[in-house]
């Protein structure tokens, strides 16, 4: 007998894109613990990975990506099961930066995740 793996990037050698989904805000407080201790990659105000603290372009530092945490969940799709809840299993997320001190960085197909997404939120 085998067992599904823990950990996966997507179910099945399906993308994000292709499993059903939550933003983050809607997800459970628990949840969204969970998001923001297991996501530690992202860039807001007050989350600044490692990836983060190494120089840019010309010596800049790396433009925040997400006003805040709150602002993240508010703009990040997780997988979620049939039943909705956070799927555990699946390591990625999809999410586009708001680049709240930085619009020059926006691109109009990127402004929310709203417009990038379309049908896949409803």
């Amino acid at each position: 007998m085998t067992t599904e793996p823990k950990t996966i990037l997507a179910a099945k050698g399906r993308t994000i894109r292709e499993l059903p989904a939550k933003r983050g805000s809607e997800l459970t407080a628990a949840e969204q613990a969970y998001c923001l201790s297991a996501f530690v990659h992202r860039f807001t105000r007050e989350h600044k990975p490692k990836w983060a603290k190494a120089e840019w372009k010309d010596g800049k530092p790396y433009p925040v990506q997400f006003a805040s945490d709150k602002e993240w969940l508010e703009q990040t799709l997780f997988a979620v099961t049939a039943k909705g809840n956070l799927d555990h299993r699946v390591i990625e997320c999809r999410c586009s930066p708001t680049w709240p001190d930085n619009p020059e960085l926006r691109k109009p197909e990127s402004a929310n995740l709203a417009e990038v997404l379309g049908a896949e939120l409803t």
